[in-house]
């Protein structure tokens, strides 16, 4: 198959496409988390609850399978690891939705695992994305084709979002917890064909080219990489919340599912295309400065958005959605960019991934750790401490970061 020129492009976009494609099958699991608990679990009193903790085992497993892929792409090369990411992928999630709905032990066993295998994918995907584009893009478009990157990432989620909506709509309770659950996971397997596809077509990068064939292999600053996951955390926290916001507001707010699949639906799409605009301007005006200004955005606006959202309002949904998830575009177009300067060709992969991953792992804890605080304090309160919280630490990260100029090593 006739390979894409290292220059073009073209890299980029066949990249985003794969982590599209390859992230809505991710979040998949999170978005049906209310339906799975009434399938696996017996839709007891904790049922929510136990669903985020088999979520949040796809999470957990994300830094030591990233840094494992990190280990090989950094000593034989990204594609391979890349291709091998999104096969395995498609299997996990086409499995899930192949599952005997029983909460007996076996349908239960078997979704651990194969959520499992989602992180273990998961843990190679954008980290290795991160990597293969950056060391692609000229340094003076860096942060516009992580901009790409992201929007690719986003249409993918707000995709998913799109075809859980459309199950809602089309279908009754009765329907989708006889089959149609299993529709958007199914629909995984057409995709990440075409995500395959995509990516056979690209070619190695020119850094790891360059920088393969040194004799002493690096070894990693923690430092770096503890620096690295704080610019990460306040956007996993909000990433990890924002894919809770389905069950959340229809199991404590009471808002209809197909509502708020839709309002993240449009906020997904609405909010993509502004990722290359704020890449762009990183690019532009320094990537300091924009994740600072979305640091300063959040802090000074979470708490009257949020105490708008507990009015349970469609309205303010629609507001709220839209706003916190550009919040997340001004942060998303700029921190992986930041990562990807913090370290040097030999150990990039596996650096990023421990940084990126390792934030996501833990992050994809919040969900459980809000649904079981949730049973016992006021809801405004548990999301307002969790999110100002997390840009404290984030804040505290950007405060020391010393922004990279020029070429990559």
């Amino acid at each position: 198959m006739r390979q894409v020129p290292v220059s073009s492009w073209r890299s980029a976009i066949f990249a985003s496409v794969g982590s599209g494609l390859e992230y809505y099958a991710f979040i998949c699991f999170a978005l049906q988390a209310g339906v799975l608990s009434q399938l696996f679990f017996n839709n007891h009193r904790w049922a929510v609850l136990e669903t985020f903790a088999t979520f949040a085992i796809g999470t957990v497993i994300m830094p030591l399978a990233g840094f494992f892929w990190g280990r090989v792409a950094d000593q034989y090369g990204r594609k391979e690891v890349f291709l091998m990411a999104i096969l395995l992928m498609v299997f996990a999630t086409v499995g899930i939705g192949l599952l005997p709905s029983t909460w007996d032990g076996y349908g239960v066993g078997l979704l651990l695992v194969l959520r499992l295998f989602q992180g273990v994918a998961q843990g190679a995907e954008l980290p290795g994305a991160i990597t293969f584009i950056c060391e692609h893009a000229q340094a003076t478009r860096r942060g516009f084709s992580i901009g790409l990157l992201f929007f690719g990432v986003a249409l993918g989620a707000g995709l998913a979002t799109l075809v859980n909506f459309l199950v809602s709509y089309f279908f009754t309770t009765a329907q989708i917890l006889a089959y149609a659950w299993r529709l958007p996971f199914l629909l995984a397997l057409v995709l990440g064909i075409v995500g395959y596809l995509l990516r056979r077509r690209v070619v190695e990068t020119p850094l790891f080219l360059r920088y393969s064939t040194q004799v002493q292999v690096r070894q990693l600053d923690m430092r770096k990489v503890l620096q690295g996951a704080g610019l990460v955390w306040f956007a996993a926290v909000m990433v990890s919340l924002g894919l809770f916001w389905p069950t959340f507001l229809t199991y404590y707010l009471h808002f209809s599912a197909h509502i708020v699949f839709l309002a993240m639906t449009l906020a997904f799409v609405g909010t993509a295309f502004l990722l290359p605009v704020f890449g762009y301007w990183s690019d532009r005006l320094g990537r300091k400065k924009i994740y600072g200004l979305g640091l300063f955005l959040a802090l000074v606006s979470l708490y009257p958005m949020i105490r708008l959202l507990a009015q349970a309002s469609v309205a303010y949904l629609f507001v709220f959605t839209f706003w916190y998830y550009l919040l997340i575009v001004i942060l998303a177009a700029n921190y992986p960019v930041m990562l990807a300067e913090l370290f040097v060709t030999r150990v990039r992969y596996q650096a990023v991934a421990l940084s990126y991953a390792g934030c996501y792992a833990v992050a994809g804890l919040v969900p459980v750790l809000v649904s079981a605080l949730i049973l016992k304090f006021a809801i405004l309160s548990v999301l307002l401490v969790v999110l100002y919280g997390s840009a404290f630490i984030s804040l505290l990260s950007w405060c020391y970061y010393q922004e990279h100029v020029g070429e990559l090593h």
